[in-house]
């Protein structure tokens, strides 16, 4: 009697050890968001300023070593112009990935961004908001940006 709850205790003990390190193996996977994206930017609307009207670009994120938090990468806007991109990205919830960074401009204009990405049929698609904190533009200071993997 004494050896079967000695064994049952082991092998509950080990069943919870086993279940627990599943968990916090899938709470901390990594964001492997690196590839190529299609997306546009959409100024917010105010009183004083003309509608605003979606902006596209191209964007191509790079994780180094593979899958790591850090991001850099480029941003074509619709105009040819290329930026740098730097930033992170770190797991948030199921499916999803917060991301926040940096663009810089070839002038050195910075924008700031955050948002969320989401694994949706096997492509990161997201969304969120920019902000331009050199901008002397008041009507394209600030907005939200779509994009998708392609």
């Amino acid at each position: 009697m004494k050896k079967y709850r000695l064994l049952m205790s082991l092998i509950i003990g080990l069943s919870v050890m086993i279940f627990a390190a599943l968990l916090i193996n899938a709470a901390v996977k990594p964001c492997c968001v690196a590839g190529f994206y299609s997306g546009t930017t959409l100024s917010k609307a105010l009183s004083n300023c003309p509608h605003p009207e979606a902006e596209g670009f191209k964007m191509e994120i790079k994780q180094f070593p593979e899958c790591n938090s850090k991001i850099s990468g480029t941003v074509t806007g619709s105009s040819g112009g290329v930026s740098t991109l730097s930033g992170t990205v770190t797991r948030e919830s199921r499916g999803c990935c917060k991301i926040e960074g940096l663009v810089i401009d070839a002038s050195g204009k910075e924008v700031l961004f955050n948002g969320k990405l989401c694994l949706v049929k096997g492509k990161w698609i997201g969304k969120g908001t920019y902000y331009e904190p050199q901008s002397s533009n008041p009507c394209k200071k600030e907005g939200t940006w779509r994009m998708e993997q392609i």
